[in-house]
């Protein structure tokens, strides 16, 4: 009987550890994702910069990471969005990109960005520690999918052209996409 349970012991723990596979280990720095474009206030904030895909993804205490606010005045409000991100190409480097939209009346819909009602700006790290500063170029669009005031959500999605300060070099910023609560 000793024999039969040695034996059945062994093949089972044979096949057990012969038969596991390897499970994906847990990935400390996940390539980003743009989030889903949604109206329910969720704070989330993407686009396509490029070719790369540019969310908050930073952890710090002294910056935040992701803000919005709106404010209004007699002739305009104005909507502002603040993106940071860890640089993929410096490590310890942290990349911002700034949103400024200003219109009489906000709502649902679609709105031109350009420069008299907007500003968007860019701040990239590169490889070799320099920074490149990218401002709005030409036209772009925002369009508004949920505007509400009462619970303070911005939702929707936008698409613009950034221009580099110094070389003239454009970027697409494309598929850009936010969800954001924005504080008065």
């Amino acid at each position: 009987m000793k024999k039969i349970t040695l034996i059945l012991l062994t093949i089972f723990f044979a096949v057990t550890f012969t038969s596991c596979r390897k499970l994906d280990g847990y990935d400390p720095s996940p390539e980003p994702v743009l989030p889903v474009v949604s109206s329910e206030g969720r704070n989330t904030f993407g686009f396509m910069f490029g070719s790369e895909v540019w969310t908050h993804n930073v952890y710090t205490t002294s910056l935040p990471i992701l803000s919005s606010t709106y404010s209004t005045s007699v002739s305009s409000s104005t909507l502002v969005m603040v993106c940071r991100r860890k640089s993929p190409r410096y490590s310890g480097s942290i990349d911002a990109f700034y949103l400024r939209f200003a219109a009489p009346d906000f709502g649902t819909g679609n709105f031109p960005l350009n420069s008299s009602n907007s500003a968007a700006t860019a701040s990239v790290t590169m490889a070799d520690k320099t920074e490149r500063a990218y401002e709005l170029h030409n036209a772009g669009l925002i369009t508004f999918i949920r505007w509400d005031l009462k619970n303070r959500i911005a939702s929707g999605t936008f698409s613009l052209e950034l221009k580099d300060v110094h070389s003239g070099d454009i970027v697409a910023v494309t598929d850009g996409r936010f969800d954001v609560k924005f504080k008065n």
